[in-house]
């Protein structure tokens, strides 16, 4: 009897059947504070459960290479031109 069943629950059953499960997507900012030393750490952190992309500012002192693996990070160099 699966032709008497309305599109949408046909559209939900097959969503349900083929879903797959994605990590939740988290983006953290610093900016130049003295809590920015521990942006890095709080980064890896969040990035073992979740897909992390992190903005950072020049007044941050951070460099994008001290980030752990898997973590995108955007700097003043991506901002927008004017």
């Amino acid at each position: 009897m699966d032709c008497l069943e309305p599109a949408s629950e046909k559209a939900k059953k097959a969503e349900a059947k083929c879903a797959i499960p994605r990590k939740p997507r988290i983006l953290l900012a610093a900016c130049g504070t003295i809590d920015a030393v521990k942006f890095v750490h709080f980064c890896g952190c969040f990035a073992e459960r979740a897909e992390v992309r992190a903005v950072v500012t020049k007044s941050s002192f951070i460099g994008a290479q001290t980030f752990p693996r898997g973590v995108l990070v955007y700097g003043d160099e991506h901002q927008w031109p004017i």
